[in-house]
């Protein structure tokens, strides 16, 4: 009995865990550098803050100077150089502030 319970639980357990996989390198993200439309995103979104600063709050934020006293140009092109793509030559073109996550691929915080 033990001799063929053994066997088969081999069987058994094999394919549950089974061999494993061979792990799958992730995709490189394209390498975007765009920063020399950071400055004209930075125009273009405090030209919609400054139309309306209240419905355009969330434009307002995203451009205003860092804690450290970075504006939205220095930012984008540092985060830019380090791989975060702010996808400023997209910023340049919205017509809304909230089109800004589109851009990004990112969440506004509300």
């Amino acid at each position: 009995m033990k001799r063929f319970l053994i066997p088969s639980l081999f069987f058994i357990i094999f394919p549950i865990f089974g061999c494993p996989q061979n792990p799958v390198a992730p995709h490189p993200t394209p390498e975007v550098k765009d920063t020399a439309e950071c400055p004209n995103a930075q125009e273009h979104l405090e030209s919609l803050c400054n139309q309306d600063k209240i419905k355009n709050s969330y434009c307002c934020k995203v451009v205003a100077p860092t804690k450290k006293g970075k504006n939205f140009t220095q930012l984008c092109i540092e985060e830019q150089n380090k791989g975060v793509f702010f996808n400023p030559k997209c910023l340049s073109s919205i017509n809304s502030c909230d089109q800004i996550d589109v851009c990004t691929s990112s969440e506004n915080p509300k």
